[in-house]
């Protein structure tokens, strides 16, 4: 701390009469019961207060950058440059969950063109580095960024790229390319017709893999100590996410985005120890591993429900119009694929609305589920 004092110490003074100052225009704001900055009503306000919030993080006053975003989500709260602002801000503080969590909800905010979502990636895989996650994943995380990414992001992530090639095994891809050992791979072949270059060729209809709990890369780790072990799983319930909007869910990066919100909602915002699920299926029909199966779920309404209940959930509304085709017959697939591991029989399936007092999964989806039921399926 001596040696960072001496080293600004032409700047310090400024920086203490700035953040003085304005913290003290907040207060007075605050106390007069305005709003704290007014300005931020308009674009140009927003703007403005964007662009000190970066002069402040620069600064590395990260507490009062961070005020700064936080009134601009007051008026815009779906900004986000502004989420952005805030994860920058508590990576510098150290607050390494709330920086991936703002990150998270930056991915779909407002005003976020390519370079915008670049610098969400590139925060995050820093804040990897400062949680101390294991290098080969932030490897396999930062890599591809900065391979694919333009002088800029080459430059941006250079430092953390050559110390990370030290750190893992040499035989990982790109690792010797980047200390120099050896030229840098070919460019891979053309991916296949309207197949995107980083999704699998889709199966057949029935048929489906279970992509693991890894490839949407949660954002908490799961409280196993709060959870109970699930025993013998003898029923299954069926849910909709309820999303009105699945879209992104098209791409893998887009669906992993949807279940890490769904992960951090339920445990932020219902304090339970993990994503509620133990399957999801996409609109794609693709199939990813949720909360652990050797756990008890938090889907069905109790703990007396949750017991021996494997949950399933589709994305999407199902109440306002039917599942894809292909997510219903890969649920169809995964019910009887778990029928025939665990022993459930066809009685013991169930929709959410079946348990409990809600819409859920939806009446077009809840009509699959009577079928299966009833042994159709």
């Amino acid at each position: 701390m001596r040696n960072r004092t001496a080293k600004h110490s032409g700047a310090r003074p400024t920086r203490g009469v700035a953040r003085i100052a304005l913290l003290a225009l907040l207060a007075g704001l605050a106390a007069a019961g305005c709003r704290t900055a007014p300005r931020a009503r308009t674009a140009a306000g927003v703007q403005d207060a964007l662009t000190i919030g970066e002069g402040f993080l620069a600064q590395e006053e990260y507490d009062v950058a961070k005020v700064l975003y936080e009134d601009v989500l007051k008026s815009t709260p779906n900004d986000g440059m502004a989420r952005l602002g805030l994860a920058r801000a508590a990576l510098g503080l150290g607050r390494f969950q709330d920086a991936l969590h703002e990150l998270n909800l930056a991915e779909n905010g407002r005003a976020m063109d390519a370079a915008a979502l670049q610098s969400v990636q590139i925060i995050r895989g820093r804040t990897y580095i400062r949680m101390g996650k294991p290098p080969v994943i932030v490897w396999a995380y930062l890599y591809p960024i900065w391979r694919k990414g333009d002088i800029a992001v080459k430059s941006c992530l250079d430092a953390e790229i050559k110390a990370l090639a030290r750190l893992v095994p040499p035989e990982t891809e790109g690792a010797r390319a980047v200390m120099g050992f050896v030229p840098p791979p070919r460019p891979a072949p053309p991916p296949l017709p309207h197949v995107a270059r980083d999704e699998p060729a889709p199966l057949p209809a029935g048929q489906f893999s279970i992509l693991p709990r890894a490839r949407w890369n949660p954002s908490f780790p799961a409280r196993v100590k709060q959870m109970l072990p699930m025993h013998k799983p003898f029923r299954l319930t069926v849910h909709h996410s309820a999303h009105d909007d699945v879209d992104s869910a098209e791409t893998l990066a887009g669906t992993a985005r949807l279940i890490r919100g769904m992960q951090e909602s339920h445990i932020r915002d219902r304090d339970w120890a993990d994503l509620a699920y133990h399957y999801v299926i996409d609109p794609r029909g693709r199939v990813w591993e949720g909360r652990s199966i050797k756990y008890q779920g938090a889907h069905a309404g109790n703990e007396s429900l949750n017991r021996g209940n494997i949950g399933i959930v589709l994305m999407g509304d199902f109440e306002a119009a039917p599942p894809t085709p292909a997510a219903v017959a890969n649920l169809i697939a995964l019910i009887a694929h778990l029928r025939r591991t665990h022993g459930i029989p066809p009685n013991q399936i169930y929709g959410h609305q079946d348990l409990n007092p809600t819409k859920c999964p939806g009446r077009h989806l809840e009509a699959v589920v009577k079928k299966l039921r009833a042994g159709n399926g």
